[in-house]
């Protein structure tokens, strides 16, 4: 089975189990251990999943969370459980002093084993935020939410990407809020800003309050039948120009299917031969392609060399490299840079896949910083 069915397999599991579980203790290993392993980590390994992590400042002895998920012996994720059925907006300050004293994590879960809170800390380095950037019920999960928890499974979880990915998804539920808000109720601004086009007030000679609270009701009932329109056009179905989609690429519904091209695959072999000209032994090179980018790895998808985007309007390479680093090894270069926050901190943007040859001196710096690493 694929991740959807793992996930809505353990959310039917959950339904029927949660009103057997009476404590933490069942809450912890009938239902969060098999949410936390559906993930794909290894539960029964203490590397991977330490239970009762110490995580304090200054030496308090019962500071413990109860989930560290562990990337080469270091914490990057954290899970604090309550029982099933207890709030967990009592609970936001214990998680945060956990997170604040472990510098290495930058996600941090609290769950009664039914709803799940992730945190991170955009707001300020290193403080956890006040507020979730995501939040689902695992006993009724919608397509948005399975495909966001996808971005947190142990084969694709790298920390840059989902911290990139969740602010993304933070602002765009902020911006979310704000339009239903606009649409349910349309303020004066955003009433008189619609009449100010001239083909839509027409005659109008000024905008008045009077002219506005007139016209208040028509502009609700225009940008319902708006949204229905776009709705039945199709508009809400995901389109090739959209910023963040899923990092797996065997969970797509079938409009969202991954077909790798002939300029990707010239261009894995185009990298593997500079490479391989340059000394480096290319037997772990390996690719893996998404609906987002298509990625020239070292032997697994969290040591990726760079991330290619082709075939749009414009070409991109994004480097496994700080953009300073970037910008030294490509000063002599005329090369375009950008600094970005999904997928990378930065990309370059190339007319085609020869261009490749040009970041040859990139390209070794970015294999040797990747197969060095632990």
């Amino acid at each position: 089975m694929g991740f959807k069915e793992d996930i809505l397999k353990l959310s039917a599991q959950v339904g029927e189990r949660k009103d057997h579980v009476t404590n933490e203790e069942m809450t912890k290993n009938a239902l969060v251990l098999p949410f936390i392993q559906t993930l794909g980590f290894d539960v029964f390994n203490p590397l991977e999943v330490k239970p009762e992590y110490y995580a304090a400042f200054g030496g308090g002895k019962n500071a413990r969370i109860d989930y560290a998920i562990c990337k080469d012996d270091s914490p990057i994720m954290f899970f604090e459980v309550k029982p099933v059925g207890d709030s967990l907006k009592g609970h936001h300050s214990q998680l945060r002093a956990y997170f604040n004293a472990t510098p290495t994590v930058r996600i941090a879960v609290i769950t009664n084993g039914i709803t799940y809170r992730f945190y991170t800390d955009f707001d300020e380095p290193n403080i956890m935020d006040d507020e979730p950037f995501f939040e689902c019920t695992i006993t009724c999960l919608s397509q948005e939410d399975i495909d966001t928890l996808m971005h947190f499974r142990k084969e694709s979880f790298d920390v840059q990407a989902v911290r990139s990915f969740a602010e993304e998804l933070k602002f765009t539920n902020a911006l979310t809020s704000k339009l239903e808000s606009i649409f349910k109720d349309p303020p004066d601004e955003f009433v008189k800003y619609l009449l100010n086009d001239a083909s839509i007030s027409g005659k109008l000679s000024r905008i008045t309050p009077a002219v506005i609270e007139r016209f208040r009701p028509i502009v609700k009932r225009s940008v319902s039948q708006a949204l229905v329109s776009l709705v039945q056009k199709g508009l809400a179905a995901p389109s090739s120009g959209s910023t963040e989609k899923e990092a797996d690429t065997s969970e797509k519904e079938p409009e969202r299917k991954i077909a790798t091209t002939a300029e990707e695959l010239e261009a894995f072999e185009l990298v593997k031969a500079i490479l391989a000209e340059n000394g480096r032994d290319i037997s772990d090179i390996q690719y893996k392609d998404t609906t987002a980018y298509f990625s020239i790895n070292y032997r697994s998808p969290s040591r990726w060399i760079i991330r290619l985007m082709l075939g749009g309007s414009k070409n991109y390479v994004y480097p496994n490299l700080p953009i300073e680093e970037v910008r030294n090894l490509l000063a002599d270069t005329s090369m375009s840079i950008e600094e970005v926050k999904a997928y990378g901190t930065n990309r370059i943007i190339i007319n085609d896949i020869g261009e490749l040859k040009r970041l040859e001196r990139l390209l070794i710096k970015c294999y040797d910083a990747v197969s060095s690493s632990n």
